[in-house]
């Protein structure tokens, strides 16, 4: 069985899993800020997996089973759905600029649009590629090849310009920073390898990528370079059991982190130091599944994958 975002073995929790779930979740700490729901909408989605934010916080929707991108308004309106005639089964996307690039893993593909619709080009990945996202930068594109473990770096016109992870040696050998021993363990879980890398997200001056079966993100400069590690594999409920999604626009330089086995936020400040989870009227806000989370504006998006909505939300 493949091992995508919406594809993963570890998601079908078993009834000794989920009382787990439930006992961390009494234990979690307190020190955690409550949210405010403004808005959660289904728009007819099926399982969706993730998200892209314009200038005006309209939510670019994955909906990959039903093959196309819903775009829901920050009032919750549907305003429109994008196809394209490649789609076969679309996970992730990005939007850079006026551009709307969606990865799919069955058509082994990068597709491109415009925000209103238009298809423009589709981007050959190489064979085998697994591209269960994409994140567009000024000067090339990251996808995360969640089945081979690793990153590719590719230019616009579909160039393979650097591999980060599985394979990243044959390219680049792994990059050594000044005063830093990298430390000793199994393949995956060493610094610039992965262990199924899903959602790609935009960090400070570079880029992250979830590092999902290794419970951690790993943060890259915009050259690829390692930059930091945030978070720690765990089930104490302060560490990142399966985190799925993240975005780095919380109290200035912080993250939000999303644990699907879970089904809360994980909260990080600067110094990526565990914050607890975000609340709702004062327990641990809990939802079904969620994956991706996007700064829109003063709040956020979030996708809630296994209960088919996205919500939007605030903290007062």
């Amino acid at each position: 069985m493949k091992s995508s975002i919406c594809r993963r073995p570890i998601d079908r929790l078993t009834a000794a899993c989920c009382v787990l779930a439930l006992l961390l979740s009494l234990a979690l700490p307190g020190r955690t800020a409550e949210v405010r729901i403004l808005q959660e909408v289904a728009a007819g989605t099926n399982f969706p997996t993730d998200l892209a934010t314009d200038a005006k916080s309209n939510a670019y929707v994955v909906d990959g089973l039903n093959k196309r991108i819903v775009v829901i308004s920050p009032q919750g309106q549907l305003l429109r759905e994008i196809r394209h005639p490649g789609f076969v089964n679309p996970v992730g996307n990005d939007i850079w600029q006026d551009r709307l690039y969606v990865s799919d893993p069955e058509a082994g593909s990068i597709f491109v649009t415009t925000l209103d619709g238009r298809p423009l080009d589709s981007i050959q990945l190489p064979g085998n590629c697994d591209p269960v996202d994409v994140l567009a930068l000024e000067d090339k594109l990251v996808v995360s090849d969640n089945d081979n473990h690793r990153l590719l770096l590719i230019s616009y016109d579909g160039a393979l310009l650097q591999v980060i992870g599985r394979g990243g040696a044959d390219i680049r050998p792994m990059r050594r920073m000044a005063g830093m021993t990298l430390p000793d363990g199994r393949p995956g879980e060493r610094v610039e390898e992965f262990k199924f890398p899903g959602i790609l997200a935009r960090h400070l001056n570079g880029f992250m990528v979830i590092d999902v079966l290794g419970g951690r993100i790993q943060a890259y400069t915009r050259l690829g370079n390692f930059d930091r590690m945030v978070g720690s594999f765990g089930t104490d409920g302060e560490r990142l059991y399966r985190p799925k999604g993240a975005c780095a626009c919380w109290n200035g330089k912080g993250l939000l982190i999303t644990d699907s086995y879970l089904g809360m936020v994980h909260t990080y400040d600067e110094y990526a130091q565990s914050q607890g989870m975000l609340q709702l009227k004062g327990k641990p806000w809990r939802m079904e599944g969620p994956t991706a989370i996007a700064c829109c504006g003063s709040s956020w998006w979030v996708v809630d994958s296994r209960a088919s909505r996205i919500i939007r939300f605030d903290i007062p």
